[in-house]
């Protein structure tokens, strides 16, 4: 390769060189630029514990503690941490436009002042307790759509897009935090209300339920508390009246006005609230300030609806504090006498005094529902024992026990003494070792008996039709017998005449398949004569194959006037009703005479 072309190449390769490094240089600063106008605004609003509005006459700071915002200037009070973060967020997702350097200025021969930033109009800071940054924000753009910020301490100017200062506040007040108590109304644990006519104190157990603490000891009903606190929690500020009061009592906010305090959680302190009187200006508001404070502020005037609850409004009117299904053994008591009834494992029920017998499941379920949702009428707290005409010796006794829920847990039991009709019409009641009484409605006692027999199981047996292989009905001085066939189809027995009635056969074995007593009668043998057995006018009895055992028999006695018979099943001790319908369907003839016809 000679000199010449030599020199030729390193010429390019210079050139090419410095090509290379203007278009690196120009994008560079385009990067460059770029970073700077990211970075006037760039702000983690998680770790934002500081910022500062200076602008139009007035500063407002801001400064948040263990997680909450707090107003430092122009007022000391709480703020609105919703809003505060609203604006931090709406402040870092600006647009960034235009960055001009000092050295352009000085080119062009501008100054700060050409873009208000030499007196800025406005400044932000915002930082945390090691950093704090400072914006300056000058003039809007000639063309109105941008405005001129540079952060202090630096040379470059940024536009950025004018909503900048739609994310100032018009004022303190836009930022005070208007929600006056803080927290969840399902997780505090005491209420007071101190009014002057009296003290009302309200504490919820570990299983979240509220008894009244004070002017009387009683349940509370967790409904009605929650609606109190659920009240209390919704209130919002409708105006900042005024602050640093030393001396409220000009707004009718002394300590002998209404207050309210509720003790969040696990807390030893509670927020108090003191309510005053109707605002001279609007009657449909009323003073307000925390206690400790000296901010006086206005509040809707419907919530002293809410807080001045009578005692008696929030009590518990259930009269058994339990549901039916958890009830586990029911016992009813006059003196000696006595019908307790228990629950199975399997969630029957039976009669295990005096006698253990299957109990009727219906009549336990009415038992257990009108007394567990027996609803109180009126509480008398302090009576007047010459008023009442109280049973003294062997009153009626419930007595009702909840299901075991395990080994280490004692049930809860309700004993409830039955007492006299009220001058209302309802009944007296209250429960063994406690003075209150409690009215409730009278026709609750149609489902209390202490005869053992109501209880019962009123299914004296029940059939199988399938299993049913003969029936034989001794009436009315006749005998008739029917025996099941090869085909399954009745036929008359081998001694007997005439043509079954099938539609006869299958409304009777249809009726004993879900065959109930109407009531029971008697239980002693003694009664047989009485009620017509011991010569009955009628007996009826089943063949059966299968585990029902080989036969069953129905003895029929007297009638009543209201066509029910009475009845006894054989093997059995008691005595029974069977409904006039029933009886005309289990005595029909099974056979046909020869002048009739089935229809």
């Amino acid at each position: 390769m000679n000199t010449r072309t030599t020199i030729l190449l390193l010429l390019v390769a210079l050139m090419l060189g410095g090509y290379i490094g203007l278009v690196e240089r120009q994008q560079r600063s385009l990067e460059e630029r770029r970073e700077i106008a990211w970075h006037v605004l760039r702000m983690i609003p998680d770790q934002i514990t500081f910022i500062r509005f200076e602008g139009d006459e007035q500063v407002i700071e801001c400064v948040r503690k263990e997680g909450m915002w707090m107003l430092h200037e122009p007022v000391h009070a709480r703020a609105d941490g919703g809003e505060i973060d609203r604006l931090i967020n709406g402040l870092r997702t600006l647009q960034r436009g235009e960055v001009i350097t000092a050295r352009e200025r000085e080119q062009q021969g501008l100054t700060l002042a050409d873009y208000g930033l030499e007196r800025p109009r406005r400044r932000l800071m915002f930082g945390d307790e090691r950093l704090r940054r400072v914006i300056l924000i000058g003039r809007t753009a000639p063309l109105g759509d941008a405005v001129y910020v540079m952060e202090s301490g630096q040379e470059d100017i940024v536009a950025m897009d004018r909503r900048l200062f739609d994310y100032f506040p018009e004022d303190a007040v836009t930022l005070r935090d208007r929600i006056v108590l803080h927290g969840d109304p399902l997780r505090v644990n005491r209420l007071e209300i101190r009014r002057p006519g009296g003290f009302l104190q309200l504490a919820r157990a570990a299983d979240g339920s509220w008894r009244i603490q004070q002017p009387v000891q009683a349940r509370a009903d967790r409904a009605a508390v929650e609606n109190v606190l659920t009240r209390l929690f919704q209130l919002r500020v409708r105006e900042f009246v005024a602050d640093e009061v030393s001396d409220t009592t000009a707004y009718g906010l002394d300590d002998t006005v209404l207050q309210v305090t509720v003790w969040p959680d696990t807390r030893e302190t509670g927020d108090t609230i003191l309510l005053g009187p109707p605002l001279e200006r609007a009657d449909d508001l009323i003073y307000a300030r925390r206690h400790p404070g000296d901010s006086v502020f206005a509040l809707p005037a419907d919530i002293l609806d809410a807080v001045r609850v009578r005692p008696e409004a929030l009590r518990d009117r259930q009269l058994i504090p339990m549901k039916d299904y958890h009830v586990g053994s029911v016992r009813i008591e006059r003196g000696e006498q006595a019908v307790h009834l228990k629950r199975a494992e399997t969630d029957t029920w039976q009669v295990v005094e005096p006698r253990n017998w299957k109990a009727d499941r219906e009549r336990v379920q009415s038992l257990l529902t009108a007394w567990t949702g027996a609803r109180v009428r009126t509480f008398i707290d302090d009576p007047e024992p010459e008023e009442w005409d109280w049973p003294e010796e062997d009153p009626l006794t419930l007595i009702l026990s909840e299901r075991a829920a395990g080994a280490t847990e004692t049930p809860r039991q309700y004993a409830l003494i039955i007492g006299p009709v009220s001058p209302d019409g309802g009944r007296i009641v209250k429960f063994k070792g406690a003075p209150t009484l409690y009215e409730i409605a009278d026709d609750i006692l149609q489902t209390v008996s202490l005869d053992p027999l109501y209880y019962r199981d009123r299914r004296v047996f029940a059939i199988n039709p399938e299993q049913v292989r003969r029936i034989r009905l001794e009436y009315d001085g006749r005998k008739q017998v029917v025996v099941r066939g090869p085909d399954q189809e009745f036929v008359p027995d081998v001694e007997q005449e005439g043509e079954v009635r099938p539609a006869a056969i299958a409304d009777m074995l249809e009726t004993l398949s879900v065959f109930q007593v109407m009531e029971y009668a008697a239980k002693e043998e003694v009664d047989r004569e009485v009620h017509g057995l011991d010569t009955p006018t009628a007996t009826l009895t089943l063949g059966l194959t299968g585990e029902n055992g080989i036969a069953r028999t129905i003895y029929f006695g007297a009638t009543r006037e209201d066509g029910s018979v009475y009845a006894m099943s054989r093997g059995q001790d008691v005595i029974f009703l069977v409904d006039r319908d029933t009886r005309i369907i289990l005595l029909r003839d099974l056979l046909r005479k020869d002048e009739e016809t089935d229809g």
